[in-house]
């Protein structure tokens, strides 16, 4: 399985494959119970994010975040939902993202500015990979991932404060064949 444009970020491609990893079966997803952070890489649990999905009516209820997001982009969202107030006006299409990893059941990949209200901003890539719940190993529960600073205009996060997320790119996990 392969992105259409490489992963830009080493912390995600070492998620990619650990959650790779897990998988049981062909056609399937690794399940929340198996996706264990102690047996993840150190490096990239600062990155890492855990969202519960909700379908009817669909919302994304962010569970946990790393402190690398914590701390870097000064949002702590855990137990909030993805709202204007939690992502700003573009949430709809951060929203729709999570969508897409439900309805699909593959990982995505987004490219994302994240701007600051004094107009410094980042470029983040963001993995999104699909997880079943332990009874229905069929059907997306939870979407974790990792994000990583790939570009932007902030030297330092020390300046930095998130407010706006807006979607630039995102790209659908293909089977390539061999």
């Amino acid at each position: 399985m392969a992105f259409a444009t490489p992963l830009k970020s080493e912390i995600n491609a070492k998620l990619l494959s650990y959650w790779q990893s897990l998988i049981t079966a062909p056609e399937t997803m690794p399940t929340r119970p198996a996706y264990c952070p102690i047996d993840m890489p150190r490096e990239i649990l600062p990155h890492v994010f855990l969202c519960q999905i909700s379908p009817d009516p669909f919302e994304v209820l962010i569970r946990l975040q790393g402190t690398y997001i914590v701390e870097r982009a000064g949002q702590h969202h855990s137990g909030k939902t993805i709202t204007a107030e939690t992502f700003g006006t573009d949430y709809r299409a951060v929203k729709q993202v999570y969508r897409k990893v439900y309805e699909e059941a593959v990982p995505l990949v987004t490219e994302e500015r994240v701007a600051s209200p004094d107009g410094l901003y980042v470029v983040m890539e963001v993995l999104h990979l699909p997880l079943a719940d332990g009874d229905c190993k069929d059907k997306v529960s939870f979407v974790t991932g990792s994000l990583d600073i790939i570009g932007g205009n902030s030297k330092s996060w020390m300046e930095f404060r998130a407010q706006q997320w807006s979607v630039i790119r995102s790209d659908l996990l293909h089977s390539v064949a061999a």
